[in-house]
């Protein structure tokens, strides 16, 4: 459940981000934009990983998977709100 979830935060925050920068951004300077995107990203999801791989000792592995759990969900749920609103001005 927590690698779903955590797929679709991973997926609407990049996908958001893409939509956001790529025209904003002029033609000679995309490649990089984007590259830096793609660094942010993995390094945004990696790192929580490995933070909540070190969670366990300190409270259980129950409540650590649950905290990885509802933080990802929120974050899901802001980024899917967020793209709604964008994809909704736009019209």
């Amino acid at each position: 459940m927590g690698l779903r979830l955590g797929g679709i935060g991973f997926g609407a925050a990049f996908t958001s981000a893409l939509r956001f920068l790529i025209p904003a951004v002029q033609a000679q300077d995309r490649a990089a934009t984007i590259s830096a995107v793609y660094v942010v990203a993995y390094l945004g999801f990696s790192i929580p990983v490995i933070l909540v791989g070190q969670l366990p000792a300190l409270l259980g592995l129950i409540p650590a998977i649950a905290r990885y759990a509802s933080a990802t969900f929120a974050l899901a749920i802001i980024s899917l709100i967020g793209q709604f609103r964008q994809h909704r001005t736009k019209r």
